[in-house]
């Protein structure tokens, strides 16, 4: 059987991940893929989480909104990206737990991808975060 594609910048996963402070990661949680790099045979994912909690700060924290929540199969809560948190995890790995496969997704470790929108004005938010 053919290995599965590796996931791509834009989509949505569930993963471990852990936020600055912490020792460990405490849940899984969905998390959007930002950029990948490719160390064949293992390929660097780096993500960011998608969290019900709202930032005090509202320039590091972009909300998706809800129809996108609903098309990924997310929360109908509110959610946010928080731009300034970011784990590197690698693929092909253990750690991508998804316990439900979300209505249209074709691999059971992707909730789907962001409209091409909201990836660009996720960018623009990190380049004014991170202009010198």
């Amino acid at each position: 059987m053919a290995a599965p594609p590796a996931p791509k910048p834009g989509e949505i996963i569930y993963t471990r991940f852990r936020f600055s402070g912490e020792r460990q990661s405490k849940q899984n949680r969905p998390c959007l893929i930002l950029k990948t790099r490719e160390n064949m045979p293992i390929i660097s994912l780096f993500v960011i989480p998608i969290t019900h909690n709202e930032s005090n700060d509202p320039n590091i924290a972009v909300e998706i909104p809800a129809g996108t929540r609903q098309n990924l199969g997310l929360s109908r809560r509110r959610c946010w990206l928080i731009l300034t948190e970011m784990n590197e995890v690698f693929w092909p790995s253990d750690k991508f737990l998804d316990l439900q496969v979300a209505p249209g997704t074709t691999h059971p470790w992707t909730r789907g991808s962001l409209p091409n929108a909201l990836m660009l004005q996720i960018q623009d938010r990190l380049a004014a975060l991170y202009r010198p």
